[in-house]
């Protein structure tokens, strides 16, 4: 083995002896398997330990888990960004043939996503104004699914009434990103819903 070689491998991996008061950010980005039997039982589904950390990660778990108790939900989804929170709510609770009502006044990138792209797998987004937003008994259809709406608004901070839109949508809160709020129909089926470390994201069944 080259010099350089030990270096790098030389008493390197978990010890054993420490035991941390508190959760230790692990940044390593794959986990050491003791042999192959481990490496099968992973494989197969009947282990707990962690491969790939993009997988899983016992840093990123635990945040998910305070998250949920702060939102008092099952679970929650910890995602890198608030784009791929939206995309991943926004797939999760849609199929080809729902429509989505969804506020005029959202975040571009969401704006994007509704009016370019999902529309090619078949969903539709009818986009609607704050007044509109404020009768919502008056814009759902048959056909919604799912309605979206960001509260309070980035950057004029106005607000929507978000228990009169999920009371008139006849379900609670769906799935919320970047402060964007969705109700859901009921009998539509729910996701795991996670929350954003890097903003204000939560999500609540």
């Amino acid at each position: 083995m080259k010099p350089a070689t030990e270096l790098i491998h030389d008493d390197a991996g978990v010890n054993d002896a420490a035991a941390p008061l508190t959760t230790p950010i692990y940044e390593t980005t794959t986990f050491v398997f003791n042999n192959a039997e481990e490496v099968r039982a992973y494989n197969e589904g009947r282990s707990a330990k962690h491969l790939y950390t993009r997988y899983s990660n016992p840093s990123v778990i635990v945040v998910e888990k305070k998250l949920a108790a702060l939102e008092v939900t099952e679970e929650a989804l910890l995602l890198s960004s608030g784009q791929a929170a939206t995309t991943t709510a926004l797939m999760a609770h849609l199929s080809a043939g729902d429509e989505v009502v969804c506020s005029s006044a959202i975040y571009g990138g969401t704006l994007h996503l509704l009016q370019d792209l999902l529309v090619r797998f078949g969903i539709r987004a009818r986009f609607v104004s704050l007044e509109e937003l404020a009768r919502p008994e008056s814009i759902i259809s048959g056909s919604t699914k799912l309605v979206w709406f960001e509260s309070p608004i980035n950057p004029t901070l106005r607000c929507i009434d978000i228990e009169k839109v999920t009371s008139a949508f006849g379900a609670g809160v769906g799935a919320a990103a970047a402060g964007a709020h969705a109700a859901r129909r009921p009998g539509h089926p729910a996701a795991r819903h996670r929350s954003d470390g890097g903003e204000s994201r939560s999500a609540a069944n």
